[in-house]
């Protein structure tokens, strides 16, 4: 259970978000002896595969399995995932659209990695010195604990693919909408997977054979699951939103007139062109 907004169980679109987050479990984790849950496994990268772009970070990773276990079902793996990532990098890049406005790379890189590691480890933004020191210490605790022995090839992928999507969350915002994220509560979905991900680095500590990882580990699972808590604000309850008519835009769209459509939550809308035939 890791500190976000909800946002991500908000639509049934953000389930790439959900589903992405087993993708590096697939590919790192040894070939099942059974052949349903092979195939289970294959049906699954196909509907996460094309579900979101995510397919393009987690390549590589399929890349390093078929390099290190040459069976059949590595390659039936990677093939599913070369053809998914390629339709999907396709489909990324022919829409890709760039933002217009403020350019500051250096500050989105601090809010990127503040919004993952800041808001596991204070459950808020590190607005002061004693804040910033805590994420600093809840970083480099993580990493010592990415190169455990018995977990180290699969800290390795989550790690890998957490990267990955923070890096294309930077790219997204860069060019010209760099204070988007600034707010905690703005578009916390891009920052879900990561924290799911650390979490599973973070329990797989409690495993290790030595004491000193199993501690850190539990200190910073402790750390995390309290900042679900002590957040400025309460991350779960949802107030139910207003009706708002409908009914009116409906009957302008019919006429095939151009209309502004209010949507939930404010002040969202959807702009309808009128029909020119």
């Amino acid at each position: 259970m890791v500190p976000h907004t909800g946002e991500v169980f908000g639509t049934i679109t953000n389930a790439q978000w959900v589903m992405a987050c087993a993708l590096p479990l697939i590919a790192m984790t040894e070939t099942p002896l059974g052949q349903l849950n092979r195939m289970n496994q294959l049906a699954f990268l196909l509907l996460a595969g094309l579900s979101g772009p995510f397919s393009i970070f987690a390549l590589p990773i399929f890349v390093w399995r078929l390099w290190t276990n040459r069976d059949a079902h590595s390659i039936r793996l990677f093939s599913v995932a070369l053809v998914l990532s390629s339709t999907q990098l396709i489909t990324t890049l022919r829409n890709y659209v760039s933002f217009e406005g403020e350019r500051e790379p250096f500050h989105l890189a601090i809010t990127v990695i503040d919004r993952w590691l800041g808001a596991l480890a204070n459950g808020w933004r590190s607005d002061n010195w004693y804040f910033v020191l805590i994420t600093i210490l809840f970083g480099i605790t993580l990493l010592f604990l990415v190169w455990s022995p018995k977990y180290r090839r699969l800290n390795l992928a989550l790690l890998f693919m957490t990267g990955a999507v923070l890096g294309s969350t930077w790219l997204k915002f860069m060019p010209g909408h760099s204070r988007h994220l600034d707010w905690i509560s703005m578009d916390d979905r891009y920052f879900f997977r990561p924290k799911v991900m650390t979490f599973w680095i973070l329990a797989g500590a409690l495993f290790q054979a030595e004491r000193v990882r199993q501690f850190a580990g539990a200190v910073l699972l402790m750390l995390g699951l309290m900042s679900v808590k002590h957040g400025e604000y309460n991350w779960w309850r949802k107030h139910i939103y207003p009706e708002l008519p409908w009914s009116a835009p409906a009957l302008e769209i019919d006429k095939g007139n151009a209309v502004e459509i209010l949507i939930n939550p404010a002040p969202y809308s959807v702009q309808v062109p009128d029909r020119k035939w």
